[in-house]
């Protein structure tokens, strides 16, 4: 093949700059592969709203096809209503044709074994890239291609798990133009809602696909209009959600995953949950006080999923806004997170704002880094901190007993990420102008 395969075969996905990097060639190619390796007979595909991602799919699935597999085509969705499919109709493969979060220059490729099993480093990945690269295909009979819609279904899932509450507290959605409309619509019955920038635009023009904390004024002002209980913000695909309280604050993803877990272990004690090992100091605690046995695992669906699995855990979560759940055979769900905290803070009768003040007690910052030599830099950093405890099971972390950091090479960007947590802001200043100079010389 002529362009760069390890740009875009990422640690759970395959990613790159549209045309540049991943084009509608790619994805037939690479479909072939995902059926050469996979030996799927049957197969669910998706697609989000890019303008790239039709033209991607339509090649995913003639690559599928080609190599004998009965595809079923559910055009565009959420990923987690892929996961739905994927489950409820037992395809041997599912495969989402979307970047996430990424800028809308950007196309990507999501794959799932049976049971919305996410592939990906260590899981099938490297397999998929070999076979690729080698573009060595037998002629097989070819399979056919149906049509379904499922939304319907989809949202009945979601109703059984998490019944319609009595009492219909304002939800604000922002979907960002992208696929969160499916999750929003999904949770029609458990709130009133109001949905801002509804429309499907492969450009993003009110936010970008990535809700973070510089673009999310829209959602901040609809909820102090609307006196609403809490605003939710998806990214692309919508399998992240970002949370704001009723103050128009945004809340850190470790808050929001401690009240789902605190709700959820009420019906299940003493149960296990999944975190990433730069959890904080704060979520670990309550975890912990609550009688939950806490898993630490790499960052990513790939590996959160196999930890979740292997300990048939209660729960996981991600501070960056992804929820897996075990009654769904642990695929990854926003609206069964949204639904979820509509439900516990109806059942506490207080605000997002009050309980995430429990959350507060330390001080942390979340740093992202360019850098040419990430192996190099992590080197330095366990060099400079001899005398802390460390553990490498996601990138390099660092404990003292009063701070502590994480730094690690991003899986889907060319970045290293660094968190670093202290229980004053002033020891967090000294170790962020610390590694700050550590990092970038300057």
């Amino acid at each position: 093949m002529t362009k760069d395969t390890d740009k875009i075969f990422k640690a759970y996905d395959i990613r790159g700059l549209y045309d540049k990097e991943l084009d509608a060639k790619i994805a037939y190619t690479i479909s072939r592969a995902i059926a050469s390796f996979l030996k799927c007979q049957t197969a669910v595909v998706g697609r989000d709203g890019r303008k790239n991602s039709a033209a991607l799919a339509k090649e995913v699935i003639k690559g599928l096809v080609e190599r004998g597999v009965d595809v079923v085509d559910i055009g565009q969705c959420s990923t987690p209503m892929i996961f739905f499919a994927s489950r409820a109709y037992h395809y041997d493969c599912a495969v989402m044709v979307t970047p996430s979060h990424s800028p809308k220059e950007y196309a990507g490729i999501k794959i799932f074994r049976e049971n919305a099993t996410p592939v990906g480093q260590g899981t099938g990945m490297e397999i998929i890239k070999k076979i690729y690269n080698e573009n060595q295909f037998t002629v097989e009979d070819k399979g056919q291609i149906y049509k379904k819609e499922l939304f319907e279904e989809y949202k009945e899932q979601i109703t059984k798990i998490v019944p319609i509450p009595k009492n219909k507290p304002t939800i604000i959605f922002d979907v960002g133009n992208g696929m969160g409309i499916f999750e929003a619509k999904a949770l029609k019955d458990h709130c009133k809602q109001v949905i801002i920038n509804d429309k499907i635009d492969g450009e993003f023009p009110a936010r970008g696909p990535n809700p973070v904390t510089s673009n999310l004024k829209d959602l901040k002002e609809s909820i102090l209009k609307h006196n609403a209980m809490f605003g939710v913000a998806f990214d692309g695909d919508a399998d992240r959600a970002i949370f704001v309280d009723d103050k128009g604050q945004k809340v850190f993803g470790d808050a929001i995953i401690a009240i789902i877990a605190e709700y959820l272990l009420g019906f299940s004690p003493e149960q296990k949950i999944v975190v990433e090992e730069r959890a904080g100091k704060a979520l670990k605690e309550t975890l912990k006080t609550k009688g939950a046995k806490v898993i630490i695992s790499k960052t990513g669906h790939t590996f959160i999923n196999q930890k979740l699995i292997e300990n048939n855990a209660l729960f996981g979560a991600e501070e960056s806004g992804h929820f897996y759940f075990k009654n769904i055979e642990y695929g990854e769900s926003t609206a069964i997170a949204v639904a979820t905290l509509i439900k516990a803070l109806n059942e506490e009768e207080t605000t997002l704002s009050e309980l995430a003040k429990n959350f507060n007690k330390y001080f942390d910052v979340n740093l992202n880094f360019r850098a040419a030599n990430p192996a190099g830099i992590i080197l330095k950093t366990e060099k400079k901190y001899p005398a802390g405890k460390k553990s490498k099971i996601d990138g390099l972390t660092i404990t003292f007993n009063d701070w502590w950091l994480n730094i690690r090479q991003s899986n889907t960007e060319p970045l290293i990420r660094l968190k670093i947590e202290a229980n004053t802001k002033e020891l967090l200043d000294e170790k962020t102008k610390e590694l700050k100079k550590l990092i970038t010389g300057k």
